[in-house]
């Protein structure tokens, strides 16, 4: 399967309004591909060419309400039904005092990974840390809080794309599984490095609380997603992540488009009061509980955080 995915919203310090990542979950079977293609492209043909930009895109943002609500119709609810995981996140309710906290934290970490391979003499690798650090340490925070929204929607997506394919009964899509980002903050190949060691921490501890979702009955030997993502006895998603989780440009990609879509309703919804009948029919395609998970950063003392290296995924 397909997991495309875009933001919604400034991420600005102070800002009282909502912030969105939205992950669209797409049937990648070939037929069921197909169908889905050509119904958002059947619906986006019929949008009015003046709306069209230098690219040829038509943002969803200069899209009526009514538009959309054909949107959610004949592409969203038309089967195969896309399955959708909403995230939000409020600026004014997450300080920057609380922020750098996290951010401080997460630097230790970095750092204390960049220690571990001076101390083993891997240069390379103390080198790669060494700028992963400066690139994290300069960081403005709408670019934190974005770095941070598109790991938790990953992780809560891969999450959800699991448990609903077991439901669903086409975990044999599992294998292929990818995930499409609208390429916006990260802007070259080695900001992606970085970014990516921050999704493995991440993955790391979400899934200490919230572990990911696998039958009884599934082993290396009995599931070939596990298979394919087992190393050494051990489940290790690393591949899935370096080599199936990528950037692309939304006016070349269809998946990306229908992701900025309902980004777009989901936001004039709680920020503009609008959208209203689009909202209502969308929501019926929200995984898990068919609630958008709210995102907020904990204060806490960063002087008296319990100090475990072991638990260290930067040094792992």
């Amino acid at each position: 399967m397909i997991i495309a995915i875009d933001e919604s919203g400034s991420f600005a310090e102070n800002s009282a309004e909502y912030c969105f990542f939205v992950s669209v979950r797409l049937r990648q079977r070939r037929t069921l591909y197909k169908i889905k293609k050509y119904q958002f492209l059947l619906w986006e043909k019929g949008l009015p060419k003046a709306l069209k930009d230098h690219k040829g895109e038509i943002k969803s943002s200069n899209l009526s309400d009514n538009s959309l609500l054909e949107f959610v119709k004949a592409v969203c609810l038309s089967e195969p039904r896309i399955g959708i995981t909403p995230l939000t996140i409020i600026p004014q309710k997450n300080p920057v005092d609380v922020i750098e906290k996290h951010k401080e934290f997460q630097r230790k970490g970095i750092e204390d990974g960049l220690l571990y391979y001076i101390q083993h003499d891997k240069k390379e690798a103390a080198n790669f840390y060494r700028d992963y650090q400066n690139w994290f340490k300069k960081l403005s925070y709408p670019l934190y809080l974005k770095v941070f929204m598109l790991g938790e929607c990953i992780v809560h997506s891969l999450i959800n794309a699991i448990g609903h394919s077991i439901s669903g009964g086409y975990d044999e899509e599992l294998p292929r599984l990818r995930f499409m980002i609208d390429r916006d903050f990260i802007r070259n190949e080695t900001q992606g490095l970085f970014w990516r060691d921050l999704l493995r921490n991440q993955l790391w501890n979400i899934s200490k609380e919230n572990p990911i979702p696998y039958l009884d009955k599934w082993d290396k030997k009995s599931h070939p997603f596990l298979e394919k993502y087992t190393v050494n006895g051990r489940q290790d998603l690393g591949k899935l992540f370096n080599e199936n989780c990528n950037f692309y440009l939304s006016h070349t990609n269809f998946e990306i488009r229908i992701a900025d879509a309902v980004g777009t309703i989901i936001r004039r919804h709680f920020d503009c009061h609008s959208c209203l009948e689009a909202f209502n029919h969308l929501k019926y395609c929200f995984s898990k509980d068919g609630q958008i998970l709210g995102i907020e950063l904990k204060d806490f003392d960063l002087n008296n955080v319990p100090q475990h290296p072991e638990d260290n995924p930067f040094a792992q």
